[in-house]
């Protein structure tokens, strides 16, 4: 993977890792709806990334794809929250290490 390649998808994982807390944080604090708008701006530009592809790694993607996949599903807000931050965390993990 390209350097240039590496540190945008690195730096797009961080921000879904971050904007994931953030809701966390909002949800625990009262603040639901809040929390849900969030949850579904990182969803959105999940999907909005996969449409494109304009990256050359399957890793990232298909981290991307089980995001999207959030959107229809019925688990608690709170659980997909916390999904994308543990997955966004291994995957830079990974990517660390490489």
């Amino acid at each position: 993977m390209r350097k240039v390649n590496k540190n945008y998808l690195v730096e797009r994982a961080r921000i879904y890792r971050e904007e994931s807390q953030r809701a966390i944080e909002l949800f625990l604090s009262g603040d639901i709806h809040r929390a849900e708008l969030v949850e579904k701006t990182i969803i959105k530009s999940c999907c909005s990334e996969l449409e494109n592809k304009s990256q050359d790694t399957s890793n990232y993607y298909d981290l991307l794809e089980n995001m999207a996949l959030l959107l229809d599903n019925e688990k608690p807000l709170f659980e997909n929250l916390d999904w994308i931050r543990v997955n966004c965390r291994l995957y830079l993990d990974r990517v660390n290490r490489s």
